[in-house]
């Protein structure tokens, strides 16, 4: 379950390190098709004819200003010329084309260019466009005077069928916002109900006839402008930046609830492992007389602290030891002394124990101590150690025992029952060099013959006889017959 869920931890990962080039990448493809969206958007016109309905074209004069200009205006089908004569130099004359009804009108903000379709009689002509719009607060319904003019000059001599004259040539002229007394900012162009334009001859223009001929005025500009684009460009990048920051957040979260729910679970995983190794040593502690482990309970406690070390190539060595003439003893001094004998030998080897290591007491005199993590050099110093902790004891009956020790290492080719076998190999070795020399030690160190002896390891301090191995290399150790 655990391996399961780190490999669903690993793919959240590699889709998350993806999905941001994907982001990146969709972000991209989202900005080219706005920008293509821009640049080949259709135009957005509004228009209006000479002869369309709800179009009203009128003749306009210096009359009203008590001028002395003559003016008639002619409707054809697609236009209406005004011909006038400037018989005074202040005289004007022109059209005014109405095409919005106050105080709506019609909003010009969306478009930028103006067309215009006008013909004057003189190629020279010099012409002004003024237009009209209505302005809350300052404009009424019943003074015409009151509309709000943007004017600009519309140079002589263009060709084609119209004039073109950007939006922004439209300017509120300094008579009108002079003559109103107006603040800053009611005098600034506001283009949002224009309701009509004038189209005139400049100031000071040629006395004599003067003709002007209106088509259309045309209003465009585009769907989406380019302010637009970037502002909507800039909110999309926003909104999916702090989108992708939301679901790389929710997973950092999704991903720490589950790494601690994995901890939880080797927590309990862990729990239950020395649950279990309670459990085995309560269970298995079959042996009447020690209350050590038996074969069966060995097993299973190798299998639980020694073969996960074992299958990683990590150093387990395993001591035999056995008491010399135990039957003599119980001969001579009956079952239950010997039983007390058995008794006080795994009393004294328990308390050299760690956690991890495990003792178990065989048919006889014979207990097995096994210790993981630990290299041959760092066994012989635990068989040392044991050996001075047996030999310094007090015994029922003031016997005097002999305790006897076989190495052999554990690994991949040799088993618990091999390295057994191998240690009590190593134990009847002694014992024959015990008999061919009554002046050897009591109580000796042995190993198989399988191992080669290369000499000893070096001088090695009593005090690391349970630390760490630093390698996983296993020296091996001088034979019997030369260890002291």
């Amino acid at each position: 379950m655990q391996a399961h869920s780190d490999m669903q931890q690993s793919a959240s990962s590699r889709s998350h390190d993806k999905s941001l080039p994907r982001f990146i990448a969709a972000l991209l493809v989202f900005t080219g098709l706005a920008l293509a969206a821009y640049w080949f958007q259709p135009d957005r016109t509004l228009r209006f004819d000479a002869r369309q309905a709800g179009v009203k074209i009128k003749i306009l004069t210096d009359a009203q200003d008590g001028g002395k200009t003559e003016a008639k205006l002619t409707l054809q089908d697609k236009s209406a010329t005004a011909i006038c004569n400037i018989v005074d130099d202040r005289g004007y004359c022109g059209v005014t084309v109405e095409f919005g009804i106050a105080p709506v009108g019609v909003d010009m903000t969306p478009f930028d260019s103006i067309h215009l379709g006008l013909r004057a009689g003189a190629a020279d002509e010099r012409l002004r466009a003024v237009l009209l719009g209505f302005q809350k607060g300052i404009s009424t319904m019943d003074d015409i005077q009151s509309l709000k003019p943007h004017q600009t000059s519309i140079p002589t001599g263009w060709k084609g069928p119209y004039l073109s004259v950007d939006r922004t040539a439209f300017v509120v002229p300094n008579w009108w916002v002079d003559g109103g007394k107006l603040t800053l900012e009611r005098a600034g162009s506001d283009f949002r109900h224009i309701v009509r334009l004038d189209v005139l001859t400049a100031a000071n223009a040629k006395l004599g006839q003067h003709t002007l001929q209106f088509d259309f005025i045309e209003f465009s500009g585009q769907w989406i402008t380019w302010p637009q684009v970037l502002l909507g460009l800039l909110a999309t990048w926003a909104t999916l930046g702090f989108l992708y920051l939301g679901m790389v957040l929710y997973r950092l979260r999704k991903r720490t609830k589950e790494a601690e729910v994995s901890l939880r679970r080797s927590a309990a995983d862990q729990a239950q492992v020395l649950e279990d190794r309670a459990a085995l040593k309560q269970a298995s502690s079959a042996d009447s007389i020690t209350g050590l482990l038996n074969k069966d309970g060995l097993e299973r406690a190798y299998a639980l602290e020694a073969l996960p070390n074992v299958s990683r190539g990590v150093a387990v060595s395993l001591l035999l030891m056995e008491v010399d003439n135990f039957s003599a003893i119980t001969d001579i001094h009956g079952k239950v002394v010997g039983e007390m004998v058995l008794k006080r030998v795994a009393e004294l080897v328990k308390n050299t124990l760690r956690s991890s290591d495990v003792l178990s007491h065989l048919d006889g005199s014979q207990f097995v101590y096994i210790c993981p993590r630990t290299t041959m050099a760092q066994a012989r110093l635990v068989a040392e150690k044991l050996v001075k902790v047996l030999r310094g004891a007090t015994w029922p009956m003031g016997i005097k025992l002999t305790i006897r020790v076989g190495l052999a290492a554990v690994d991949q080719t040799n088993g618990l029952d091999a390295s057994i076998t191998n240690a009590q190999a190593a134990l009847a070795r002694a014992k024959q060099k015990t008999a061919e020399s009554p002046t050897a030690p009591p109580t000796a160190l042995a190993q198989p013959s399988a191992e080669p002896a290369i000499g000893t390891p070096g001088e090695l301090n009593a005090s690391a006889l349970h630390q760490e191995p630093s390698s996983h290399e296993q020296p091996t150790l001088p034979d019997a017959s030369t260890a002291r």
